[in-house]
């Protein structure tokens, strides 16, 4: 991209030669230092490139060594326009004072992406570069690649790498994030299995250490399920580390107090869109009024920046808010639906409450009228679940 500028600022030219030592036309031009680029055949005994200025007052003497007809089919680059517009001296001046301006904000990092992140938030390895003083606005020349990953890698712990391509104004963060290494259980350590919870043992599995209940057992949490001390009759008893697992039928509930009806906002056909622009950081409304027409309404906002190509991004973005009306919608419900509309509230926070390990096997809901014209719903899960986990003994026993 700069190369073109800087082709741009020089200017050039598009030429058309014709002639039977296109090849021996060419090694001339590379033997005199002609600078020309995009050579191009354009058919039988023709060729068309780019020149630049000075390379095209010297290709006289190779076209003429060789029998060439050289003719310029377009001229380009700001030589050209400004003397296209030399006697109209205000668009001349604003167009030099554009050039330069281009010039300047082309030294500067405009837009940050990071790439390879899945745990570790954007914004946090964008404010940990920018505590680094690499940021938007920093100057393209002056980032230190290297200090960046040393110094990022120290503060931000989950990530095990980190790298900084810079082209044009853009600059793409590319991380990887550590891999947690796998819990080592140490079997030098002694320890016990206790019950994590409440539950009816349904299945008992002791690799290491003795079982302390079975099947059809009521345990409570904290109680002891596998021994890691193996009594050895008369030779006394071994202390290890236990290993196992025991399963369980376990219960979870929730409940609640919801009124006889159901609210809903529907989106109606309204919309209206509010823009903002953002120069150098700072928002400017392009509205004199920025109020609202609806009394409830979802609002969508998606931010565009201004750039050239992939690379070339400007310190100037729009956002645009689209506002959607709703209309608040009322319904009475009956109390079989009420248990289906807010069961299945609390069904959906039960099943993000005992996560994916944990198998559901029945699912009841029971239900109350109460005093204040409101029904009282709860429901309650009856799951299979490991429950087993390791504690360390204490004192050998």
């Amino acid at each position: 991209m700069f190369v073109r500028f800087f082709n741009f600022l020089r200017g050039y030219v598009f030429l058309g030669v014709r002639g039977f030592f296109l090849e021996r036309f060419l090694n001339l031009c590379l033997k005199k230092d002609i600078c020309l680029w995009d050579v191009k055949y354009g058919g039988e005994n023709n060729l068309e490139m780019k020149m630049s200025i000075n390379g095209f007052k010297q290709v006289r003497g190779a076209a003429y060594k060789t029998r060439s007809e050289v003719k310029i089919k377009k001229r380009a680059g700001l030589p050209f326009i400004i003397q296209k517009y030399k006697k109209r001296k205000a668009f001349a001046a604003g167009f030099l004072i554009a050039v330069i301006l281009f010039s300047a904000l082309s030294s500067f990092i405009w837009r940050i992406d990071v790439t390879g992140n899945e745990k570790v938030p954007e914004s946090v390895i964008i404010n940990r570069l920018a505590e680094l003083g690499f940021k938007v606005g920093t100057p393209r020349f002056n980032v230190d690649v290297y200090r960046l990953q040393n110094e990022i890698l120290k503060k931000e712990k989950a990530l095990s790498w980190l790298w900084v391509d810079i082209k044009g104004t853009r600059a793409n963060v590319s991380v990887k994030e550590k891999v947690p290494a796998p819990e080592i259980v140490d079997d030098t350590v002694p320890s016990n299995i206790v019950a994590s919870k409440d539950g009816l043992v349904t299945r008992v599995v002791a690799l290491n250490g003795e079982a302390s209940v079975r099947e059809g057992d009521i345990v409570d949490k904290g109680d002891l399920l596998i021994s890691g001390i193996v009594s050895l009759g008369e030779a006394g008893e071994k202390i290890g580390s236990a290993r196992g697992e025991v399963t369980a039928r376990t219960w979870y509930s929730k409940d609640g107090e919801f009124p006889l009806e159901k609210v809903e906002y529907i989106r109606t056909d309204k919309k209206i869109s509010k823009n903002t622009v953002n120069f150098f950081g700072f928002d400017v409304s392009l509205y004199i009024k920025n109020e609202i027409p609806f009394e409830f309404y979802d609002k969508e906002s998606k931010t565009s920046a201004f750039h050239i190509g992939k690379n070339f991004f400007l310190p100037l973005s729009n956002k645009k808010d689209v506002y959607y009306e709703k209309n608040k919608i009322e319904t009475k419900l009956t109390t079989e639906g009420a248990l289906v509309y807010y069961g299945g509230i609390i069904k959906k926070e039960l099943d993000k409450e005992i996560g994916k390990d944990v198998k559901v096997v029945n699912a009841g809901t029971d239900h109350m009228m109460q005093k204040n014209g409101k029904i009282y719903i709860k429901v309650t899960y009856e799951c299979i679940q490991s429950i087993g986990e390791n504690v360390k003994i204490e004192n050998g026993g």
